[in-house]
């Protein structure tokens, strides 16, 4: 091992690497702690020369690190239960499955920068759970968790992207072919246009978004009319009566200083027509997109203004995410941290002359995967 090294980093001399001296450096491995001399390479970029040690590269020892993966590995093997799983195991769904969607945005440091980042979260279940489910609190049978999470700045293919919801469907149940399926949200486009991506599913809009809108309409303290038509009106949207809904919005009697908020209602209820009248279907049982927002990514924040560093906050969700999904955490950070290296060996391997101009290296696991396609998610290295 050591010679191929040796001689993989005696030809780097003539990819644009330039020797630049040594470097000693320990680190404590599953044996003993070890040191070891590597030689410190730099190369030009653009404005000012950059340095970088081809061995840690090679032997895949991370930077800054005193101690090595495997010894890593060990530790949590030693400390954490698991599911010790090699498949993901399949749901059979008893009659519908419900799909819900939505997203969020949050603030992350990143190289020194804070950054904002997109996080489209998709949450499955086969309805309220018959055993922990009360009167006031329902629990939700078999959910399951998919998520993006992509700068700001990536667009998002809404074909892509239900593509993915469907195929990571498939994944956790057994017979998404044979069921009823509920797919609800908030009233974006790329969720209301969900269907036309995925036939055979209906789009249901979340009651906790219209409702709001109908609170904001129609401000009910001290005012016993804007009570009697906040009624009304929320009466007929569980009935998923769309056309009498419609028809009482515009014969309400409200303040001229609401005017504008009335036409944004009416819009708003026009472009979600199909999502207001699916209101009646007789296996509809509500939407808990915004709730899975607040419990899933809002509460590693703490439900306030923090900025944590990218990785960190990855692995918080990724963490987050695997014990809904009843994942074995261990074996996957090991196939993360896996690839990752093999991803970063073939970006510095490269002739450096090569890649300068056409390629950008991230080495944070599996962030480069996330930056280029609708694949960031735990399941997609299954």
């Amino acid at each position: 091992m050591l010679i191929k090294i040796f001689f993989y980093l005696h030809e780097e001399k003539n990819k644009g690497y330039i020797p630049d001296g040594f470097k000693s450096r320990t680190i404590l491995t599953v044996y003993s702690p070890v040191t070891y001399k590597r030689r410190i390479y730099k190369y030009w970029d653009e404005f000012w020369y950059r340095y970088v040690f081809l061995a840690d590269k090679k032997l895949q020892v991370e930077r800054y690190s005193r101690i090595t993966k495997h010894l890593k590995f060990k530790i949590l093997n030693q400390n954490l239960k698991y599911n010790d799983s090699n498949d993901i195991k399949k749901v059979k769904i008893p009659q519908t499955l419900y799909i819900n969607m939505d997203e969020t945005f949050v603030k992350l440091r990143k190289n020194k920068k804070l950054r904002k980042y997109r996080i489209r979260l998709v949450t499955f279940h086969t309805g309220y759970h018959k055993f922990y489910s009360t009167i006031k609190r329902k629990a939700l049978a078999n959910k399951r968790v998919y998520y993006q999470l992509l700068p700001i700045s990536r667009k998002i293919d809404t074909a892509d992207f239900i593509a993915d919801v469907e195929k990571m469907a498939k994944k956790f149940y057994s017979n998404v072919e044979n069921v009823k399926i509920i797919i609800g949200g908030d009233g974006a486009p790329w969720i209301r246009n969900a269907s036309q991506y995925w036939p055979n599913t209906n789009y249901v809009l979340d009651k906790f978004h219209a409702l709001r809108y109908l609170k904001q309409l129609f401000p009910t303290r001290f005012n016993l009319l804007n009570q009697q038509q906040y009624q009304t009106s929320k009466s007929l949207f569980e009935s998923g009566t769309y056309s009498e809904l419609t028809n009482h919005l515009k014969q309400v009697i409200i303040k001229n200083e609401k005017t504008t908020k009335l036409k944004e209602v009416v819009t708003y209820f026009r472009n979600n027509s199909v999502g207001i009248i699916n209101q009646s279907l007789d296996y509809n049982i509500g939407t808990s997109a915004e709730g899975d927002i607040s419990h899933i990514v809002k509460w590693l924040l703490g439900y306030g203004s923090k900025a944590f560093h990218y990785q960190t906050f990855k692995n918080m969700l990724l963490l987050r995410t695997a014990e809904i999904n009843q994942l074995d955490i261990i074996k996957y950070l090991k196939n993360e941290y896996h690839e990752e290296k093999v991803r970063e060996q073939h970006f510095y391997w490269k002739s450096y002359w090569s890649f300068k101009n056409n390629e950008e290296y991230v080495a944070k696991g599996s962030i480069v995967i996330a930056e280029t396609k609708n694949y960031f998610s735990w399941l997609n290295h299954s």
